[in-house]
């Protein structure tokens, strides 16, 4: 899980001041007014709960700045408290990098090779955010002689998700161009693991998936993920040319057995 706030620090240390200090007056709440504008800051980006979030923010504006100090000086890293959810890319942006902060772009297998190719490009067509935000469109061709493969990757930052089981996303093909039906979804870690799931009945319209990523019984180490990989190839795709949508990846923690039909290397 994601940390946004690392380590263990004191006021003296952020603020140069020792509150024992004579004469502490206007220099001490002025150094309260920096610390609480950068703890509202860093409760607004961590991974927590709402309702600890607003209770948090309630402390410090009705003036306990000790005791939300206390919060900062007795938690090792800050936003430790587990959420249901990890957010991995919106693509509201319309430009990397995602929300772990990874890159992401098209990939393609072999490039000496016209005849086949991946392009992604950002697409304001959002399942989730439909007023002003963005997908990602992915054309698409393996229509090759030779052996042709090529998708979509993205960085992961490093992120742990073993405390999470699914991952969803949102996919849709486009019926004007036509698409495959189905592509492959792998995920990796640092330790040169990967899982592999097969993404199925993909339509002309939004749909969510999501995958059980640890059903299958050769899981891999979840501690470190670097990538996530769509692949398109020349024996899966129903389709050999064609385009398609995905938005909204998040990983969670499984509430139902609705999940999405896979299959793991």
């Amino acid at each position: 899980m994601r940390r946004v706030l690392a380590g263990s620090f004191s006021f003296a240390e952020y603020t140069g001041f020792q509150l024992g200090d004579e004469g502490e007056g206007e220099l001490l709440r002025s150094s309260k007014r920096k610390f609480l504008s950068e703890a509202e800051y860093g409760f607004g980006a961590m991974n927590l709960s709402g309702k600890t979030l607003k209770i948090l923010r309630h402390l410090w504006r009705r003036g306990s700045f000790f005791l939300v100090l206390a919060v900062f000086l007795g938690v090792g890293f800050l936003g430790a408290e587990e959420s249901a959810e990890l957010v991995v890319a919106t693509f509201d942006r319309g430009e990397p990098p995602n929300e772990v902060g990874g890159n992401y772009g098209a990939w393609n297998y072999n490039v000496k090779d016209p005849s086949q190719h991946c392009y992604a490009a950002p697409e304001p067509d959002d399942p989730v955010n439909p007023e002003k935000g963005y997908s990602i469109r992915l054309d698409y061709d393996v229509l090759s002689k030779q052996p042709a493969f090529n998708g979509f990757w993205m960085g992961l930052g490093g992120i742990d998700i073993s405390d999470y089981d699914t991952l969803s996303f949102w996919v849709k093909g486009d019926e004007a161009c036509g698409f495959t039906t189905r592509f492959k979804l792998e995920l990796k870690n640092a330790f040169g693991e990967k899982d592999t799931y097969c993404v199925r009945d993909i339509g002309p319209e939004w749909k969510e998936v999501t995958l059980d990523i640890k059903k299958d019984v050769s899981q891999i180490d979840w501690s470190n993920m670097t990538e996530l990989v769509i692949v398109f190839d020349d024996i899966m795709s129903t389709k050999k040319t064609g385009s398609v949508c995905i938005d909204h990846f998040v990983f969670r923690k499984s509430t139902s057995s609705d999940l999405t039909e896979q299959s793991g290397e």
